[in-house]
């Protein structure tokens, strides 16, 4: 079992609380920040996300999954617990860089896909051996931006 790792301990910037959102400019500060504390990092970038599809097809590839993964959310659902019980991950950091861009093409899937995404998190964490995923949303607009790093803006 693998110790859980205290995001709000470690990254006092950050928001506080699920969702974690921050704006792709502090990309390279959460990076430093999540391996100094032990998280295995995993990226997807959204720029070119139409669909909750592509997002799926993205998640698939960076997580390593089987080629059989059918590209939908039972199928995630499947997946991400067989990549729990396999070991290759303890805790694991996804981040999806330039989310907003699905954000302004369908706010309906980008809000399922972030509820979703964050389901099958707390999900990992209440099993018997628990397994830590955090997911870090980045994005480009105002709405990502962290005012605790720059009051200016």
């Amino acid at each position: 079992m693998s110790s859980w790792l205290s995001i709000d301990k470690h990254l006092p910037w950050l928001r506080r609380y699920e969702p974690y959102f921050a704006h792709n400019s502090e990309e390279h500060l959460l990076r430093k920040g999540l391996k100094k504390i032990g998280f295995q990092i995993t990226t997807i970038d959204g720029r070119h996300f139409n669909s909750e599809k592509d997002l799926l097809k993205s998640l698939g590839q960076a997580l390593g999954f089987p080629s059989y993964f059918g590209i939908n959310w039972d199928a995630y659902n499947e997946c991400i617990f067989e990549v729990a019980d396999s070991g290759i991950y303890k805790n694991i950091a996804l981040i999806w860089k330039n989310a907003d861009s699905l954000l302004e093409r369908n706010l309906h899937e980008f809000v399922r896909a972030v509820h979703l995404l964050l389901a099958r998190a707390r999900a990992l964490s209440a099993l018997e051996d628990p397994f830590q995923m955090e997911i870090f949303f980045l994005g480009n607009s105002e709405a990502f931006r962290n005012p605790a790093l720059n009051p200016f803006h």
